[in-house]
């Protein structure tokens, strides 16, 4: 028991070890339950006993984060009502002709449940000695690598856009393709930023189970920041996805006008990008290290198109152009870049309110404000009356 039920974490083990009891008390319970209720006749136990083991993987099923629950109960089940029935068949003097004592059901059942109890008490304290590993610094340090990953795949996004709007993505067979590489790049990110939101997740669910020490961790802040990051994360998939029509448009050979204009649209958007990548950056340190954010950080504002339209074509997005290839791609990849915007200032907020802002300003009215405080404190008189 000591050797399956240790875990790194200190929470994820509270929690283990709470289900791990809890299975083990139901065992107890249901099995004298089974063998009592038919008067010992074995088939009625057998018959109860089946009922009871499709009960607990039902739990296995339905329940997957109480799946230890399921398991240790129906194998303790097995274990305790096995026992007393090889005893009934075998005999007590052979059962205990090997130094193994005998004991009855109703004794056996809570042997087992201290010994599981004792065996947990000691992997326990391994756990917390010398010093517990707890979820907080896992999430704090699984935030800052997502984060940080996050602004790495926004650039590879970006690029990949860059790469199909201009036309030299090259062909998806091609292993060499520059396209081929990026989509390489963007899905093994992909991959690791999924399991990084479920690993938070979990982490974070199991925080609870967790002794708190040291004041009251702000799981409501560490939620929001969960939540905001895979917001951002799902509109760059979404940006990825809408601009494969710009590829298509692209292989087709012909060059109007308007993709002309539509082209040197999409790649005056650069500098936005180099600012969302720089963002969240700049929290992934900020989360990662502790440390508080630079002062007067400004929240970033989405591309204007306004103005870049006023040196094209103001015409370039009118509805006589729906019908354009890549125009309703444009009109998505608007949408999700302004809403990747908005969501990276709340997430900066969210930072901000996790690891605070430094103030460099001088508060000369405070300051005055405690010196006649003190003056009054020191004297009994008032900095008035003096």
């Amino acid at each position: 028991m000591i050797a399956i039920s240790m875990n790194r974490l200190a929470g994820q083990s509270v929690f283990n070890f709470a289900v791990r009891v809890l299975g083990t008390f139901i065992a107890m319970v249901a099995s004298l339950v089974i063998w009592y209720i038919v008067d010992q006749h074995i088939p009625g136990i057998l018959v109860f006993e089946f009922v009871f083991i499709f009960c607990a993987f039902w739990i296995v099923v339905k329940l997957p984060r109480f799946i230890v629950v399921g398991i240790i109960s129906s194998v303790s089940s097995v274990l305790i009502i096995g026992y007393e029935l090889q005893v009934r068949k075998i005999g007590v003097v052979t059962a205990i002709s090997n130094y193994q004592a005998y004991y009855p059901i109703y004794e056996l059942g809570p042997y087992r449940l201290a010994t599981v109890a004792g065996g947990l008490f000691v992997a326990f304290l391994w756990t917390i000695l010398p010093y517990p590993i707890s979820e907080n610094s896992e999430l704090r340090k699984d935030l800052g690598t997502l984060t940080f990953s996050l602004a790495g795949h926004y650039a590879i996004v970006h690029e990949t856009v860059r790469s199909r709007v201009r036309g030299d993505e090259g062909s998806a067979l091609d292993k060499d393709s520059p396209g081929r590489k990026l989509e390489k790049a963007r899905l093994e990110i992909f991959g690791k930023e999924q399991l990084l939101i479920q690993t938070l997740k979990a982490n974070l669910g199991f925080q609870t189970w967790q002794i708190e020490v040291g004041g009251k961790f702000p799981k409501a802040v560490y939620l929001a920041l969960i939540n905001e990051a895979e917001s951002i994360l799902t509109w760059m998939n979404l940006i990825a996805f809408a601009s494969k029509s710009f590829a298509v448009s692209n292989s087709s050979g012909t060059t109007d006008e308007w993709q002309t204009d539509f082209l040197r649209l999409i790649s005056s958007v650069r500098t936005t990008s180099e600012q969302v990548s720089s963002r969240l950056a700049l929290l992934s340190n900020s989360i990662t290290n502790g440390t508080p954010l630079p002062p007067y950080l400004q929240s970033l504002e989405p591309f204007n198109l306004d103005d870049r339209l006023s040196t094209l074509d103001k015409e370039i997005l009118g509805i006589n152009h729906i019908a354009q290839p890549g125009y309703a791609a444009f009109a998505v990849m608007q949408i999700a870049s302004r809403s990747i915007v908005f969501e990276l200032n709340k997430l900066t907020e969210s930072v901000k309110n996790l690891v605070g802002e430094l103030d460099f300003s001088f508060h000369f009215a405070e300051e005055v404000a405690s010196e006649a405080s003190s003056k009054e404190d020191l004297t009994g008189k008032s900095a008035k009356n003096d």
